[in-house]
């Protein structure tokens, strides 16, 4: 893998909802099942072409549950799981891991129950 495979595999979070301001503002966060939603079909595009990706939290301060479950957990419950040994998360805050976890552990606890 060269360095371009690394950059197309990677999705930067900040750069792809905040590219239109010309300052990034500062304590980003990110909610709503649309840009959740938003991020999970990239996510699937890129997953189309390569074995893993990198989704890159830098500068983002904290996400929503909902925007969360709309990208991750359906991801999870769409693949019984297996879509997390594909999946890379770099420069996650405290905030984003735990919620992160939280959408995890319940989407198990759904595909459990099914």
């Amino acid at each position: 893998m060269n360095e371009g495979d690394i950059m197309q595999n990677s999705i930067f979070i900040t750069e792809y909802f905040f590219k239109s301001y010309k300052k990034i503002p500062k304590n980003n966060f990110l909610s709503s099942r649309k840009k959740g939603k938003e991020l999970r079909v990239l996510v699937e595009e890129k997953l189309k072409n390569f074995d893993s990706i990198s989704i890159d939290f830098e500068n983002v301060e904290t996400i929503t549950q909902s925007f969360c479950d709309e990208f991750l957990g359906v991801l999870i419950r769409k693949t019984n799981g297996s879509v997390l040994k594909k999946l890379k998360f770099k420069n996650a805050s405290e905030p984003i891991k735990q919620t992160i976890i939280l959408v995890t552990n319940y989407s198990f606890h759904l595909i459990k129950s099914n």
